[in-house]
């Protein structure tokens, strides 16, 4: 096959398979149990929800349940039905079991919450074999490239102090240095869990918690100073394609700093302050440009501290408090 013979069977290749993506009427949420989902305010479902409003079927799969097969990436999916929502009673009906390639789907959204473990790396190391097939919410690739909690270091202006590491020396020449609260975040996880206070302690108590919260210093963790602005709330931006889809605050409850909703906070509105928009106008280029959009950044008292990519929340939230239905803004732009 001479070259010119070459790029037309790959021009054409690619057009067939553009087309089939977009007249194709499955989409994929590759995503947790179906049983670790809250009917109340998951946003994946708000997401399928929408995607059945306009005539999608939905398939649904785990990690666990993704195969490759001669470079072309598929999964054990399940055909669902979403049914209205009923205290006590299930949210979804099993339709069919069925074996399907991603390359067949009009798109894939990316869903996993952490832990960021090997296990999650393996299942985007797969889904990078399906790049180019399939548009797929958030990019494989954008998402091994960022992880959460030291993807806004590449925003230092933005982001309170702050260091990294396993070694003793490093953490605790911080803590001293400082001489304020430390907030000590393992990485690789999500919802608050893990996160600890460490406020005027004695050093040897302090060397303690290092020594627990590193595994014996070998395993890298944050260490960031205390923000005392976490009282009025740990504010969440969501951002769709660099621009900000809506936002709210998340509330501590008593006798806790941590505002995380999974670890007891509760939501409230909120408004964008000059701070806020700053952060926006600075990171969402730059994300969109890792192939990451959809996004929630965390933001408390004007400080960026956590930038969520794996499987962003928020939007029963953002639109219980501001009326409509942001998911739409979403769809609108996909199948432009």
């Amino acid at each position: 096959m001479n070259g010119l013979a070459m790029t037309k069977s790959f021009v054409q290749g690619d057009i067939y398979s553009m087309f089939s993506a977009m007249s194709s009427h499955k989409i994929a949420f590759i995503a947790d149990p179906l049983a670790n989902f809250n009917p109340n305010n998951e946003t994946t479902l708000v997401l399928m929800r929408e995607a059945l409003r306009r005539g999608f079927e939905i398939y649904h799969t785990e990690p666990k349940d993704l195969f490759c097969e001669n470079g072309k990436v598929g999964a054990h999916f399940l055909h669902l039905a979403i049914m209205p929502f009923k205290p006590k009673e299930s949210f979804y009906q099993i339709l069919a079991k069925e074996r399907c390639f991603l390359q067949d789907m009009a798109v894939v959204f990316l869903r996993k919450d952490p832990p960021f473990d090997e296990r999650y790396l393996q299942h985007l190391q797969l889904l990078m074999l399906a790049r180019g097939q399939v548009t797929m919410i958030n990019d494989p690739a954008g998402i091994l490239g960022a992880a959460e909690k030291i993807l806004p270091l590449q925003f230092p202006e933005l982001c309170p102090p702050t260091v990294i590491s396993a070694a003793a020396e490093e953490l605790m020449a911080f803590i001293t240095q400082r001489g304020k609260p430390v907030v000590l975040k393992p990485l690789g996880l999500s919802g608050g869990a893990g996160i600890t206070l460490l406020q005027d302690q004695d050093p040897m108590v302090q060397r303690a918690f290092l020594q627990a919260a590193t595994c014996n210093f070998t395993r890298a963790v944050v260490a960031q100073v205390f923000l005392p602005g976490v009282k009025a709330g740990d504010k969440r931006i969501i951002l769709w394609d660099g621009a900000i889809l809506g936002l709210f605050n998340r509330i501590a409850k008593p006798g806790e700093f941590r505002s995380n909703l999974h670890a007891g906070g509760r939501a409230v509105a909120s408004r964008l302050s000059p701070e806020d928009q700053k952060i926006v106008d600075t990171v969402g280029p730059e994300l969109l440009k890792m192939g990451l959009r959809f996004v929630g950044l965390d933001v408390i008292a004007g400080f960026l501290t956590e930038i969520n990519v794996t499987s962003p929340m928020g939007l029963a939230e953002i639109n219980g408090f501001y009326g409509g239905a942001v998911e739409r803004k979403i769809f609108d732009t996909i199948f432009a």
